[in-house]
């Protein structure tokens, strides 16, 4: 294998093999000639697609279309940059450009759109490099992956070494055919370093617009209270049947007294939509629309309206703002589905880390659990009450009572937070 113009090449006998290899479907065992060539060429391809490769059409037009490339000499369009590689005594490394390519690409969230313009043709390059070693198994973390990745480039390792011009400096040195996997291998030792950190910066973006979405909600409710002296939207003002109901008619769905606001246009449809909801409805219009389709699509649950005292918007208890709006209950969910709640679990928006709260002095705050005081965001006054006698059971080492929410409930007081669906 040799190097010229900063590009890699394959040498007449490796490339010879990788066509022989790709003209029987990758099948190593139908392949004539050189043994031990097509074992090192079809090891390396295991490597870059995966624990095993099958002659798929999506593979073979991928390696193909690698090979193709970096055979020609020739960029694959007009002014588009090629990958370049240097090599040194020290074995091989990005250029300069390509390294801040990727870089960028990296912290733009592996969208090379979002790279700046001059480096995103660049960038465009290393994600098709990237599509060829992660095509068809997606990336994820592995606790193993390094040890997998390392004993993957010891066994498609060789002795085989060929003369390398450097494209700068024009010495020559030692260039194993094991450096090629070596460089794949950094690449996705990378990714599965910067992975978590990704991972992490999604779930604070992701609260970060939730906390937006409250702020924007927040001037709807002071808008509609305006409107209507200091009242909080409700749809229907009788209960008929279980509130969590959501889709059928405003007696029977909490959701729809919420509604009222993007159906009204105090707010947007999609400012009641978190980002942690994956199912939320996010359109433009409610026109002809009273309530949201499914439970799955709300994002936000309501203060339940449907009790004979309702809070006011400006209004305060004994121990400050009301709490009336809240990331989705994982409480009534549950109880929904008929399954056992428990009572102190954090809402599904943003993996169980928390909830935003917003309450009517129009502030929101980050609560790390439901329990305010001895107030439960998701339970009613009564089955609170329940709660705290279980836990004094449970102190004692007798069995606590199973908890179970009918969609019926309503709030014992004004001043009790109670949400709901």
């Amino acid at each position: 294998m040799s190097c010229d113009d900063a590009t890699n090449f394959l040498s007449a006998p490796d490339q010879k093999a990788l066509d022989a290899l790709m003209n029987t479907g990758l099948d190593r065992s139908a392949s004539t000639g050189d043994r031990a060539r097509f074992e090192r060429v079809h090891a390396v391809l295991a490597l870059a697609a995966g624990p095993s490769v099958s002659p798929s059409p999506g593979l073979a037009d991928r390696v193909l279309a690698s090979v193709i490339r970096s055979s020609s000499g020739t960029p694959a369009a007009t002014g588009t940059p090629k990958l370049a590689i240097t090599h040194d005594v020290d074995g091989p490394e990005l250029t300069p450009d390509d390294e801040e390519a990727l870089d960028a690409y990296v912290m733009a969230g592996y969208r090379p759109e979002k790279v700046p313009s001059s480096l995103r043709q660049r960038a465009v390059q290393i994600e098709k490099i990237g599509s060829l070693l992660t095509g068809g198994m997606g990336v994820h973390q592995s606790a193993d992956l390094a040890q997998r990745t390392l004993a993957a480039i010891g066994r498609a390792g060789s002795n085989r070494t060929a003369t390398v011009v450097h494209p700068t400096t024009g010495r020559s040195g030692g260039f194993r055919f094991v450096d090629l996997v070596s460089i794949a291998a950094a690449v996705v030792l990378g990714v599965s370093v910067l992975w978590p950190v990704l991972a992490t910066y999604r779930v604070h973006s992701s609260r970060a617009a939730c906390a937006a979405n409250m702020a924007t909600v927040a001037g709807g409710f002071g808008r509609y209270a305006g409107d209507f002296r200091d009242a909080l939207p409700m749809a229907a003002a009788s209960l008929g049947g279980a509130w969590w109901d959501v889709g059928t008619t405003p007696e029977r769905s909490n959701a729809a007294n919420l509604f009222q606001l993007p159906r009204q246009q105090y707010v947007r449809p999609v400012d009641l939509a978190c980002a942690g909801n994956p199912k939320a409805d996010r359109g433009t219009s409610c026109s002809g629309r009273s309530d949201w389709t499914c439970h799955e699509s709300v994002s936000y649950s309501y203060h339940v309206m449907f009790g004979a005292e309702r809070p006011q918007w400006g209004e305060r208890s004994a121990v400050g703002p009301m709490v009336i709006l809240v990331d989705k209950s994982p409480v009534i969910a549950r109880a929904r589905r008929g399954e056992i709640v428990n009572p102190f679990e954090n809402s599904p928006n943003h993996a169980g880390a928390g909830q935003w709260a917003l309450r009517t002095d129009g502030s929101a705050v980050w609560l790390k659990h439901p329990q305010l005081g001895e107030d439960n965001i998701w339970l009613p006054g009564v089955i609170d009450a329940m709660v705290a006698r279980a836990r004094k059971e449970l102190a004692r080492g007798t069995p606590a009572h199973q908890i179970r929410i009918n969609g019926n409930e309503l709030p014992v007081s004004r001043n009790e937070t109670f949400v709901g669906p």
